[in-house]
């Protein structure tokens, strides 16, 4: 597994594009608030969907969602776990250091890489991190997950 930040690859991906033009036309404020998010038809790319809440007293991510297309990818079910439970090896910290840039920035964060060694008929996956709003602060992430 490789995994790099900001990689043309991953800023021009055609679904990542899309996924964020569908973001821009629902917010309502500079972030997307979580109310929006259910309120939408974002729900239909559920499967392709992460949104993390950071756990002060444990300094982890807790995954409130992870799509059932990550869950098929991963081959583990992680809603309701920690990512320290995801098995993500070499790359926790990276992946922890990505979600916590989106929140403590406020900004996008774009990752992706290589998964060669799962035997996947895909071999490559990008995603896009961004702050997700939830009542008065910004304790969380939404993504989306690609995989060719």
């Amino acid at each position: 597994m490789s995994f790099l930040r900001n990689r043309s690859e991953t800023h021009e991906h055609p679904k990542i594009k899309a996924f964020l033009e569908i973001c821009d036309a629902l917010k309502k404020g500079d972030f997307l608030h979580e109310s929006e998010i259910f309120a939408s038809n974002i729900l239909s790319l559920a499967e392709n969907l992460l949104i993390l809440r950071w756990d002060e007293r444990r300094q982890d991510f807790l995954y409130r969602l992870y799509g059932s297309r990550l869950t098929d990818a991963h081959g583990i079910e992680l809603s309701g776990k920690y990512l320290s439970d995801a098995q993500h090896g070499l790359f926790e910290q990276e992946f922890v250091k990505a979600h916590r840039d989106a929140i403590q920035y406020r900004e996008l964060v774009h990752i992706g890489g290589r998964l060669d060694w799962r035997n996947k008929d895909f071999c490559c996956w990008n995603e896009v991190i961004m702050p997700l709003q939830r009542d008065d602060g910004i304790e969380e992430t939404l993504a989306f997950v690609t995989f060719d």
